[in-house]
């Protein structure tokens, strides 16, 4: 097997297969690199989908040590073309850290709404793990982007608003979430022109 420092260098080859094999292995050799999270940081950059898939998978594997890359990773939440698999793992790994996430949340929301099933199951876990927040109420934030917590007594279904330190957390969220739905439904309706435009020109 090659060193680590070879693995890392083959991440920059222009051969497909070296740069998917050295993130696989590094993904896995995690401890014996010297500075992990750089190195997978990097690699979440990269344009290849497998590699940014598995440095996902390797910023998971690291705890605390992979804190510092929250901001890379809410970079690659909020961007509707990256592949959904890669955006699932992302907040898996957002999740682990529970609410050092809190700066994700605007973007999560909307993805609790995706059609992409995966996606929407694994951000609704990620979003109660984060804020703290186990039962939204679903209408209210689909028709008004208002995130309530959902309480049903009894004797009355009611909708309770969150309060204090929470409400302050999702307070930018709320405001975040209609802006980043709509760029969401733009990217995706884009897609779709593109795709109809291909079918009729064949």
């Amino acid at each position: 097997m090659k060193p680590i420092k070879e693995l890392i260098k083959d991440l920059e080859s222009d051969d497909k297969e070296t740069r998917r094999n050295a993130i696989i292995l590094l993904s896995v050799l995690y401890r014996k690199m010297p500075d992990p999270a750089s190195v997978f940081i990097k690699a979440t950059q990269s344009p290849d989908t497998a590699v940014r898939f598995y440095a996902v998978e390797g910023l998971s594997r690291l705890g605390e040590k992979g804190e510092c890359a929250i901001p890379y990773l809410i970079e690659m939440l909020k961007n509707p073309e990256e592949d959904n698999d890669i955006r699932a793992n992302v907040l898996n790994v957002l999740r682990a850290f529970g609410d050092k996430s809190s700066a994700a949340l605007p973007y999560i929301i909307p993805l609790m709404l995706h059609n992409n099933v995966r996606l929407s199951i694994h951000a609704w876990a990620a979003f109660e793990r984060i804020s703290g927040i186990k039962n939204v109420d679903m209408e209210l934030l689909m028709h008004e982007g208002k995130i309530r917590e959902y309480t049903a007594p009894a004797d009355q279904s009611s909708t309770q608003e969150i309060k204090g330190e929470t409400k302050e957390m999702l307070r930018e969220a709320e405001k975040a979430f209609r802006k980043q739905n709509d760029k969401e439904c733009s990217t995706a309706n884009k897609l779709h022109t593109g795709r109809r435009k291909r079918k009729l020109k064949k």
